[in-house]
This record gives structure tokens, C-alpha cells and sequence, in this order.
């Protein structure tokens, strides 16, 4: 084979390969431009994001170069592997732009692993068939054919070299003022670069604590009041979530109260499916939009509700570890998934009650149910257990059903003993990505959700209806006056809100934190707390050390504040994979702040937040080898 033939086709890949990964921009910049840009500002964007292209474009086109030079020895195929690595980018970007129109970033490598998971390949299926990913695969055949024709035609054959030379040169600035320009011009994170190069800056990173410095631990340790023979033992890093008992509030020693009065108190952590505050019209009263969560905001005005919740993280089992354990879970710290085997001091395992797990999904995902059978949950429920007939969403059975169903078994288990606590979870599924309605939802959902912008409001309007019903026949039942039910959502999700939030809350890191908590039932009417909100910051971690308190557990071993404490000594941190955000003080930590500690100019409130999660990390890495790779240097921490 001639090189300039080579050389000239390799010229079409690049060119046809950079026009695909702008098709890709074009149809995907509306799901990754998630705060409002002018219109100069989507301008510098794309164009810094088609910057990238062009070298990623090369990067692909020299690769496959090497691979015809190579197998022009081997094969007589002159086209052949340049027209194998067209197909490969244009099946990646089609699989990357379904991606992005459900998750609406770029992808990363954590969701890598998930391609050999079934269910959660047969749950995204569904997105390929929208218009970005079907406008895609109609470009990229006609591109393919046009590639095709270029390639067996003799443009190009005599300056082949030097048109070669001149993409290589004007493919290294692009890659050069690409680099230059996003920072310049403030550029988003998701529209800076072309997801394959996304994807290795992300491979370049993780979080390993390094150095924890003396300084940084006597900060924690003062911030966290520890005395002197604690602070030994934390110095000692033996007794990290041992230490900092909450002192609790006279709201919390109001529900104790009611809870030791009760006949048997009955637990119901109801987990919300990607439910935001800012989808609930009770955190925004004064807004005019009608609400699209009635039940819950009923749910709000008898219960007690707090203004300033926040998930510890942006994944489902992360928000499940959370809540039932106490644990800062999020999508790099979570157990369930990687590591089921190291213990946490999860509440099935040192209550004394009758624990349930009840889900309408598949139970393998994340590998919940075994995960929960290990933590010693009585009674589990997954979308095995339903009739194949039941209404269902791409990711499992309805929640309607899911409600019903968990009803009919909590109200036989309070009937069988009547004695013995229950404590369990209720995990949502409808209100998921790509956002269907299921079969089962009512004419008047139906109706309503023909007139929402979005279909994840009209899934949230759904999730509502099916959580209502649910509450009606509960509070109808003699369980109720004994019932505590903790209704909150697992993790936020990028998107438009409901809501618009005031200006200092528009940014993303908001969405995908900010969840509504709301506690209520008989317990709380008891306690006289019905109607109360509070505004202090709170995390959903905080859950579990409450109702090991309300169970006299207080020595459990949560890396959580309780909730209802006198006064909050642990910060409220959301760990978003891309960052560390601490709402209260609406800053977001990078990761290389994480990794390396507080600079000398961080303010000392900045300083104890962040070195607090570095010496969480600094726990897990050392007491569980969970965060890698290993250093060869010697921990400090």
C-alpha cells in the first residue's frame, strides 16, 4: 500500500470522525449546558468543545493509522481497518449520546463497570430510541456512506503528506488553545472536552488522602470536642466513628419520649427514587406554580420538616447506606456495590426489631439484596416477588404496586407480633431516568403529565400519587399512633427544577444534593412536633444515629451527626464524584483539595470541613484498604 494513499485516508477519518463528535455536541450541548448560558457564552463553549474534538479526532485517526500499516502487512484490505474504527466511534458515541440523555453528564469510568450489569443495561435501553440517539444513527449511516465514496475516489492522492502535516499541526493548537481557553473563559466541566479525553482525565484521578498532617488533626479533634483521651485515640486512628457523641435537642428528647410511651414503635424509612426539594412545593410555599406533590406536601404540615437536607452523595446505594447506616456513602465511598463485606453499624443489625427491605427493582443491581441478607434484614422484597402482569417501568415493577404491596406485608407483620418493633426501608423506583409512567398511574396523572415541561415531573407527580395512597390506608390503621415514617430522597439528579431556587441555589451541585426529609406519624404528633420546620443543615446520614438514640443505642458507631442534636459538631458534606460540596458553606472542595488538604489561605471553617472528609477517607483507607491504589509511602493518618 503507497503511503500517501494511507496517509490520505487517514486524512477522511479524522475529518469524518471530527464531523460525527460535533453532530454528538451539537445533539447532546442542551443535556450538559445545565445552567443558563448567554448566548456568546454557548458560542465559546461549543467551540471550545469542538476544539477538543478535532484532537481526539487525530488522536483516533493516528491510532488507526498504525493499525492499516500494521495489518497492510498481514491482510489485503486497504480500507479495511479504517473502516473498522469508523464503526467502533460511531456505535461508542451513539451508546455516549443515550448516555447523556439519561444522565446527563459525560461519561465516567465508575459507570464503566456498569456495562456488564443486565439490569442496568435493559433499564437504559429504553433512552437509545429518543430523538438524539435516532437523529445520531441517521447521521452517522449517511456519514459512513459519504466515507465510503470518499475513500475509493483519487482526491487528495498527490499532496496527501502535506495535508497530513497540516491536520497534525492545526489538530496540536486546537488540543493547545482547548487547554487554555476553558479555563480563560470559565468553560463548564461536561462541555470542555471530547468524552474520550473525559474519560482519561478521569482516569487520571482519584481521591487518596495524603499527608495528614498533625495540625489537621488537632483541628478535627478541638471542632469536634473531643477530650482528651478521645482525642488520643483519633490521633491514634483507632476510633474515628466512635468519637463525638450528639448531645440531643428538646425536640429529640420530646420523640424519645413519645417513642418509650409507645405500644411498639413501627419505623418506616420511606427512600424517594431521585426526589428533589425542589420538585416539592412544600419547601417553596410562596411560589405560584402549582404543586406536583400534593400528598407530600399534606405529608409536610402534619409532620416536621427540614429546610436544609442534603444527600451524602449522587448514587442510590450510597443514599440506602446513608439512611439505615449512618455511613457518608456516595458513588466513591460506597460499600454495597465493591465491598459488601466490611461490617457498618447498619440499624438491622443493633436494634432489636423486625427489619424489612422492600423494593420494586431488580435485586442483583448493586448488589442490594445480598448486601441487605449480609446486614441481617428479616424480610426482603424485590420485583421477584411480584406477578409478572404488574404494571412496570424500565427498571422494575411500578410504585403503586410497590406501595400496595408493602403495605399488605407491613400490616400483616404489626398484626403477627405486636410486641416487637419494626424498622425498615421502602425504596422507590418510578421516578428514574428515562422517566416513564407506568400503566397503573391514574386519568388524572395522566391528564396533568401531558402539560409538564418534563418527564421527570410527571414521574415525580406519579411517585407522589403512589407514596399518598400509601399513607391514607397507613393512617387509617391502629399502627399509625406508633408509626415514625421518614420520607426523604435518596440523591438529587441534573436537570431543570420544578422550583426555580434562589440565586445562590441554582448551581448544580444543589440538584444533585438538596432533598426533602420529612418526619411524621402518630410518634410525631405525640411529640407535639407536627408542623415544625427547622433550617439548621442536615444530612440524610443523620437518620440512623436518631433512631439508635430513640432506641438507647448510643453507642453505635456512625460516621453521622444525629438528627434533632443540640448543636452540630459534624459537617454537612455531599460527596458529588466530581466534588466535595459543603452547603452551609456553599463551597464545592476539587479533588486534588481533597487528596493533598486546606491550603495556608482556606478560612479555618473551610479547613475543618475539608480535613473532616480527608480523615473519613484516611478511616476507610486504612481501616478497610478500600480506597486505592495503595501508596508505597507510609500513611501518616
Amino acid at each position: 500500500m503507497k503511503y500517501k494513499q494511507i496517509l490520505r485516508d487517514t486524512g477522511f477519518f479524522v475529518v469524518i470522525s471530527f464531523l460525527l463528535f460535533i453532530v454528538h455536541r451539537l445533539l447532546s450541548f442542551s443535556h450538559l449546558a445545565l445552567a443558563p448560558m448567554t448566548l456568546m457564552e454557548s458560542y465559546k463553549a461549543f467551540f471550545v468543545g469542538a476544539l477538543s474534538d478535532l484532537w481526539v479526532a487525530f488522536l483516533w485517526g493516528f491510532i488507526a493509522l498504525l493499525g492499516q500499516i500494521l495489518f497492510s502487512f498481514l491482510i489485503k484490505s486497504q480500507k479495511g481497518v479504517f473502516y473498522f474504527f469508523y464503526i467502533f466511534l460511531a456505535i461508542t458515541t451513539l451508546l455516549h449520546q443515550n448516555y447523556v440523555s439519561v444522565f446527563r453528564h459525560q461519561v465516567i469510568p465508575f459507570h464503566l463497570t456498569y456495562f456488564t450489569d443486565t439490569h442496568f443495561v435493559a433499564g437504559s435501553l429504553p433512552g437509545l430510541f429518543h430523538f438524539g440517539p435516532m437523529a445520531f444513527l441517521a447521521v452517522s449511516i449517511l456519514f459512513g456512506v459519504f466515507y465510503v465514496l470518499a475513500s475509493k475516489s483519487s482526491f487528495g492522492h498527490k499532496k496527501a503528506g502535506s495535508l497530513f502535516a497540516a491536520l497534525f499541526f492545526i489538530s496540536l493548537l486546537a488540543h493547545n488553545r482547548n487547554i487554555h481557553l476553558r479555563v480563560q473563559w470559565f468553560i463548564p466541566t461536561e462541555l470542555r472536552v471530547q468524552f474520550w479525553e473525559q474519560l482519561y482525565l478521569h482516569a487520571k484521578e482519584h481521591v487518596s488522602p495524603k499527608d495528614f498532617t498533625a495540625k489537621e488533626r488537632l483541628l478535627v479533634a478541638q471542632n469536634l470536642s473531643l477530650d482528651s483521651q478521645k482525642g488520643s485515640a483519633f490521633l491514634q486512628k483507632a476510633a474515628y466513628p466512635k468519637v463525638a457523641q450528639s448531645v440531643p435537642s428538646k425536640m429529640a428528647l420530646s420523640l424519645k419520649k413519645a417513642f418509650d410511651t409507645s405500644k411498639r414503635p413501627i419505623i418506616i424509612h420511606i427512600l424517594m427514587e431521585s426526589l428533589r426539594a425542589s420538585e416539592v412545593k412544600a419547601y417553596y410555599e410562596k411560589q405560584k406554580a402549582k404543586t406536583i406533590t400534593p400528598h407530600l406536601d399534606n405529608f409536610a404540615k402534619n409532620g416536621l420538616l427540614f429546610h436544609n437536607a442534603f444527600a451524602t452523595g449522587t448514587v442510590t446505594r450510597g443514599g440506602q447506606e446513608a439512611v439505615f447506616c449512618g455511613f457518608l456513602g456516595s458513588r466513591n465511598t460506597s460499600m454495597m456495590r465493591n465491598r459488601p463485606d466490611v461490617k457498618l453499624p447498619c440499624l438491622s443489625e443493633i436494634l432489636p426489631a423486625i427489619s424489612f427491605w422492600f423494593h420494586a427493582g431488580q435485586g442483583g443491581f448493586d448488589n442490594q439484596k445480598s448486601f441487605w441478607r449480609q446486614r441481617q434484614i428479616h424480610h426482603i422484597m424485590t420485583a421477584d416477588d411480584f406477578p409478572a402482569t404488574t404494571a412496570k417501568t424500565p427498571w422494575g415493577k411500578s410504585d403503586k404496586a410497590l406501595f400496595e404491596k408493602s403495605f399488605e406485608h407491613l400490616d400483616k407483620l404489626a398484626n403477627k407480633d405486636e410486641k416487637t418493633p419494626l424498622n425498615g426501608m421502602i425504596l422507590s423506583l418510578t421516578n428514574h431516568n428515562p422517566w416513564s409512567i407506568p400503566e397503573d398511574a391514574s386519568l388524572n396523572v395522566k391528564n396533568r403529565a401531558k402539560t409538564l415541561s418534563s418527564g421527570q415531573f410527571a414521574t415525580t407527580l406519579y411517585a407522589d400519587e403512589a407514596l399518598g395512597l400509601f399513607l391514607e390506608k397507613w393512617a387509617k390503621t391502629p399502627h399509625w399512633r406508633d408509626s415514625l415514617i421518614i420520607i426523604t430522597g435518596d440523591h438529587g439528579v441534573a436537570g431543570p427544577p420544578y422550583f426555580p431556587p434562589k440565586a445562590e441555589r441554582k448551581a448544580l451541585a444543589y440538584q444533585l444534593s438538596h432533598i426533602p426529609l420529612i418526619l411524621g406519624g402518630g410518634l410525631i404528633e405525640k411529640a407535639k412536633l407536627s408542623g415544625k420546620t427547622l433550617s439548621s443543615y442536615v444530612s440524610q446520614a443523620d437518620i440512623a444515629p436518631l433512631i439508635a438514640y430513640l432506641f438507647g443505642k448510643k453507642s453505635a458507631a456512625f460516621t453521622a451527626e444525629m438528627l434533632l442534636s443540640e448543636k452540630r459538631q459534624r459537617p454537612v458534606l455531599s460527596d458529588l464524584g466530581e466534588g466535595l460540596f459543603a452547603p452551609k458553606l456553599q463551597k464545592t472542595f476539587s479533588k486534588k483539595e481533597q487528596a493533598l488538604g486546606p491550603s495556608l489561605q482556606e478560612t479555618k471553617e473551610n479547613a475543618f470541613f475539608l480535613s473532616y472528609y480527608r480523615s473519613f477517607l484516611g478511616f476507610l483507607q486504612i481501616s478497610h484498604q478500600f480506597l486505592e491504589p495503595k501508596s508505597k509511602e507510609k500513611k501518616r493518618f
